[in-house]
């Protein structure tokens, strides 16, 4: 009797975690789906030209003040502070106005 009650229990409890594994499973596929089906909208990534030193408005802007940045390449210091995409601290960006 306690070892028909206990391979009940076992039984009851795989049961549990299968079904609640293969939840887990469905909301990943889903998630994955939608991220493939947003990245076919987007299209493909592009390299975006930003300064790498603080500009006031009306200096001149020189080849070397300029960097491209690409999907591995580390945000330049200005770049960062205004738009924050990166993981590095804020700070102010004085305005030349």
């Amino acid at each position: 009797m306690v070892f028909a009650l206990v391979l009940f229990v076992g039984i009851a409890l795989a049961g549990a975690a299968v079904y609640i594994t293969q939840g887990y499973i469905s909301q990943i596929q889903t998630a994955l789906a939608k991220e493939r089906e947003l990245r076919v909208k987007t299209g493909p990534l592009v390299e975006v030209f930003v300064v790498n030193k603080d500009k006031l408005y009306g200096q001149v802007l020189k080849k070397e003040d300029v960097q491209v940045i690409s999907k591995n390449t580390p945000c330049p210091r200005a770049y960062s502070a205004i738009l924050k995409p990166c993981a590095r601290p804020s700070r102010t960006v004085k305005s030349g106005l």
